[in-house]
């Protein structure tokens, strides 16, 4: 895939072929993943417009503090040396976790909006209610009652009855 002409006139004077291929390997990660630049971006506390110049290999990891890397790192699902060979970065010892286990939350949301029909905000209310940041009694009553249909057509269809 060869990049568009108006990326080459205004980009290539910012562009290291590095950046651009860390930025390849994020954008085939997050697609495996299922995730949406948004998704990603909330992960690590961005814009999903920054996440796009990653990925177009306009923005670059280099200044982002370790903790904003780790949190990439386990967004992406990858494991401390996965990240390391992706990127070019190696996180310092002893803030990875060994195990790589997926943003619960970050799932749940993708979840709600590809399986359950949920819009990103309506998946995002419900998140923050069932994760702690919100009160139920501040979620609508009609988002409350689309999600509660939505669990038990999931359990209806996991328990094999109609």
């Amino acid at each position: 895939m060869s990049t568009p002409v108006y990326e080459q006139l205004f980009y290539n004077q910012h562009m290291s072929t590095s950046t651009a291929e860390v930025g390849e390997l994020i954008r085939r990660r997050r697609r495996k993943l299922g995730l949406s630049q948004a998704d990603l971006a909330r992960a690590v506390d961005v814009t999903d417009v920054y996440i796009s110049g990653i990925e177009r290999g306009v923005r670059s990891l280099e200044r982002w503090p370790w903790q904003r890397l780790e949190a990439l790192r386990r967004a992406l699902q990858w494991t401390p040396e996965e990240f390391a060979e992706a990127t070019g970065i190696e996180l310092p010892a002893g803030t990875s976790e060994p195990d790589v286990e997926p943003d619960k939350r970050l799932v749940f949301e993708t979840t709600l909006v590809k399986e359950g029909g949920f819009t990103e905000e309506e998946a995002r209310q419900i998140a923050d209610m069932l994760f702690g940041d919100k009160p139920p009694s501040l979620v609508n009553s009609e988002l409350m009652y689309k999600y509660n249909r939505f669990i038990l057509d999931l359990a209806r269809s996991e328990g094999g009855r109609s």
